[in-house]
């Protein structure tokens, strides 16, 4: 079976093509700069306290809490949007923080210890604990749910489609003309 195109069709493809380049080129930097903030920050649980008591990390970043105690110990969202769970003694868990906030924590065997995760955006200032925006729940594992190369792609891919969309209404309107 042959497959040709129609010389009508050859300026919506060419659209779409050109359409396709100009989004990777403009979304290319944004790719690049959000890989480069990946980042990872590590908590140690010693006696009853969490050491360092605050991290900053950036956007994206995974921070991993390791139970350097003897006793069991859990690092939990105040507001619930967090939980490692219980580790024992020598285990580790660890959450990925996907949206900019203070997210302060504790543990739920040990309710007087606390601590404080500050996540910022990549190359911004810091934003004073008192003046930050209500965080959001952060996803544990290495999916993307804020955005990330996934958004982007799906932003690329609704912006190609209404490139072709666009290239095939102007034919119509050249060939009606």
């Amino acid at each position: 079976m042959r497959i040709s195109l129609s010389r009508r069709l050859i300026p919506a493809a060419i659209a779409f093509a050109v359409a396709i380049v100009l989004a990777i080129a403009a979304f290319a930097p944004s790719l690049q700069k959000e890989a480069a903030a990946q980042t990872a920050a590590d908590v140690s649980i010693v006696d009853f306290e969490f050491q360092p008591a605050t991290t900053t990390v950036e956007v994206g970043a995974t921070v991993t809490w390791t139970n350097n105690g003897a006793q069991m110990h859990s690092a939990t969202g105040d507001a619930g949007e967090f939980d490692t769970g219980i580790m024992a003694p020598g285990t580790s868990g660890s959450i990925t923080f996907n949206t900019a906030g203070t997210f302060t924590y504790h543990c739920t065997v040990h309710p007087f210890m606390h601590g404080t995760i500050v996540v910022t955006v990549a190359g911004a200032a810091q934003t004073p604990a008192a003046q930050t925006p209500t965080a959001q729940m952060p996803t544990t594992g290495s999916g993307s749910s804020a955005g990330g190369p996934g958004g982007l792609m799906a932003a690329l891919a609704t912006f190609s489609g209404l490139a072709f969309v666009l290239g095939v209404v102007l034919l119509r309107r050249r060939r009606a003309a």
